[in-house]
């Protein structure tokens, strides 16, 4: 069912809506809480929004979960030294 809920989320994404997007990797996450590539897309989603501290978090998870995704570290430490 997350696969479902990831793939939505992205054809969400593709056609510029990011709180569609949002929607529906956050019901990605309730079911499979622990798989990182739905906190990364969601985070994205929410930078696209404007909604940088949603983004930062979804970021910090990410890195928690899988501690080799390099762009996660990236845009997090971006977001918080552009806003610190």
């Amino acid at each position: 069912m997350s696969f479902f809920f990831n793939f939505r989320g992205d054809i969400y994404f593709e056609r510029n809506d990011p709180q569609m997007a949002i929607v529906n990797y956050s019901q990605a996450i309730k079911y499979r809480p622990n798989e990182y590539h739905a906190y990364f897309k969601r985070a994205k989603a929410y930078e696209a929004r404007g909604e940088l501290r949603m983004a930062m978090d979804d970021y910090l998870t990410t890195t928690r979960l899988n501690p080799k995704i390099s762009e996660a570290w990236f845009k997090h430490g971006m977001n918080y030294f552009n806003n610190k």
